[in-house]
């Protein structure tokens, strides 16, 4: 079975910044130095009975002033089909903005841009700039990951009413909004009720990954029935399945998550090869 992975980060310590993964950085993280080194291409390994078939790369801070610095060491060290998705932040000046993505368009693998909401979600909300940024990423015909708790009601509606606002533009949440796989979690229920009103938005699309950042103890079966939960919601054609790696390897390896996801899967009886490759390969431009 072919994989796209969507969603994951490689990194190179000595020539980009990643404050993220300092100590005394957040997020505080205990086990956080065990992914800080270098991660590239060879340590994305599968088991015999996957293949790999591209990935798409989700910015780590390498630079965000300048994030095609990024974009031009990965596509030097790709070897597989490779999609990026760059730092670029939404409060600069249209005219930075601009230059920004002039810079990313010479890129070949640059398909969209992401810039963190998370707390700062209500500055970014509020600022001048954002709208006129944002539809002018939607005329250079890439799209904008989007990164916040969907647990926080407030958060949702505003979100919703950006992406209604812009139907030109397409837009992909990052991680399940950060909703817990567990439905006894305090914040489970209002975290489905944000991605319920979400999932109206047709020009949303979502990736189920980032579990192992609320829980380091990693339940396939449940992250396989969060998954089912995500495509009666947004349909089976607006769900990708993706592994956040390196961070999932502070639950498991790489190939033991996708050899245990697909299993999960197949259990739940969802449409596996649209989850793990079709639908990524067609929302991210893999010719």
């Amino acid at each position: 079975m072919q994989i796209i992975d969507p969603h994951l980060h490689l990194f190179d310590l000595s020539l980009g910044q990643y404050n993220w993964l300092r100590a005394e950085n957040p997020p505080a993280w205990p086990d956080k130095s065990k992914i800080c080194k270098n991660f590239n291409e060879s340590n994305l390994v599968l088991g015999l009975d996957l293949e790999l078939a591209g990935y798409v790369h989700l910015e780590a801070g390498f630079d965000n002033q300048a994030s095609w610095r990024e974009v031009d060491w990965l596509e030097q060290q790709a070897g597989l089909p490779l999609r990026t998705v760059a730092h670029l932040d939404l409060s600069l000046h249209p005219g930075a903005f601009a230059d920004g993505l002039e810079q990313l368009k010479q890129r070949n693998s640059v398909i969209g841009v992401r810039h963190i909401f998370d707390d700062d979600l209500d500055a970014l909300f509020n600022h001048p700039n954002r709208l006129q940024n944002l539809t002018l990423l939607a005329a250079e015909n890439l799209h904008f990951e989007l990164q916040f708790k969907t647990q926080n009601a407030n958060y949702c509606k505003e979100i919703a009413q950006m992406i209604a606002a812009l139907p030109e533009l397409n837009f992909v949440l990052n991680h399940a909004g950060f909703c817990s796989t567990d439905p006894k979690n305090a914040g489970y229920a209002a975290s489905m009720t944000g991605l319920m009103e979400l999932a109206q938005l047709p020009n949303l699309n979502i990736k189920s990954s980032g579990f192992e950042m609320i829980n380091r103890v990693f339940n396939p079966v449940a992250v396989a029935r969060l998954t089912g939960a995500l495509c009666e919601m947004f349909g089976n054609n607006r769900v990708m399945l993706a592994s956040n790696f390196p961070l999932i390897t502070l639950s498991m390896s790489y190939s033991d998550y996708w050899a245990r996801m697909v299993e999960a899967l197949q259990a739940e009886n969802l449409p596996v090869e649209r989850l793990v490759y079709k639908n990524a390969k067609q929302i991210y431009h893999f010719d």
